[in-house]
């Protein structure tokens, strides 16, 4: 029964079991200290007994530092293009500045309190502009909804962007459109195509453009390796990002390339435990790219 299952669990699932969180069982794989014993024995006891292994990608990665010690690791300004000529910090002035997208986005926040950010990267980038420019007086609002498509947020682009009337917004989507394509549940369902993808996202572009100071348009991503087929996928679904970016001229952020080279200096699981949901440090990345793409250097 065990093999039959162990390949279908994720850290998730070892988590539920053990009655911890995933960072803790996260801790536990990558031989990290901080856990008591009792604790390690029983994450441990649980993994032996169903057969868990983490990732392909997981256990390649887990051993492998590039940097030993302590060292910042500076490889955002690759990823992170401006497309706006002369950005500067005052833009975010005394301005609204709406985030749109999925769960990613969401991140448990409480759809019924519309000044809830949730707990991603979305609070992580009010937090860091109220600490480090206080007197920009900028009001973050969180629109993600968990398990939307392009398709759901044109449904509710209306209530959640244009009535807003932000000043700034930025759009983070995708991941559902490619997901459903991959997953049994949505087998005869029709499927959001890169066509409609792209068509939709553009419309939507359109309409909110005219009334912004400022757009910034990221990719999905998926923190999986390159051959993988949903991995394929997705890539395509971030080059019409990067595509409509171009064509209106957009700030652009390419979360894919920065989780990528984010991998290359430690455990994929210290950043997701299903290779798309992200831990704290994994929305602090995102948080922390979101910003120097308008201009707030962090370094």
């Amino acid at each position: 029964m065990v093999s039959e299952h162990k390949n279908r669990l994720v850290i998730k699932d070892i988590a539920k079991m053990c009655n911890v969180s995933p960072q803790t069982v996260s801790r536990v794989l990558n031989q990290r200290c901080d856990v008591s014993p009792e604790t390690r024995n029983r994450i441990e006891r649980v993994i032996a007994e169903t057969g868990y292994q983490p990732s392909f990608l997981a256990r390649s990665l887990v051993n492998h530092r590039r940097n030993k010690g302590i060292q910042k690791v500076d490889w955002l300004n690759s990823a992170v293009e401006v497309g706006y000529q002369s950005l500067k910090m005052q833009v975010l002035q005394n301005s609204t500045w709406v985030m749109i997208g999925d769960s990613i986005t969401a991140c448990d926040r409480d759809p019924m309190n519309h000044a809830d950010l949730g707990k991603g990267y979305v609070s992580f980038v009010d937090g860091l502009i109220t600490a480090c420019w206080p007197s920009n007086h900028v009001c973050v609002l969180n629109r993600g909804i968990p398990g939307g498509t392009i398709r759901e947020m044109k449904s509710r682009w209306q209530e959640d962007v244009l009535e807003l009337q932000p000043d700034w917004l930025s759009i983070c989507v995708g991941f559902n459109d490619v997901w459903q394509q991959f997953n049994s549940h949505h087998k005869g369902q029709p499927h959001v195509t890169l066509d409609e993808y792209e068509k939709t996202l553009n419309e939507l572009l359109i309409t909110i453009k005219p009334i912004l100071k400022g757009l910034v348009l990221m990719t999905p991503y998926l923190i999986l390796p390159q051959s993988e087929p949903m991995r394929v996928m997705m890539d395509k679904f971030g080059e019409a990002v990067n595509r409509l970016a171009q064509r209106h001229q957009t700030l652009f952020v390419d979360t894919q390339s920065i989780f990528d080279m984010a991998v290359q200096h430690g455990s994929i699981e210290e950043l997701t435990w299903d290779g798309v949901h992200l831990t704290i440090p994994g929305h602090m990345i995102l948080a922390r790219a979101v910003l120097q793409s308008v201009g707030l250097d962090l370094s």
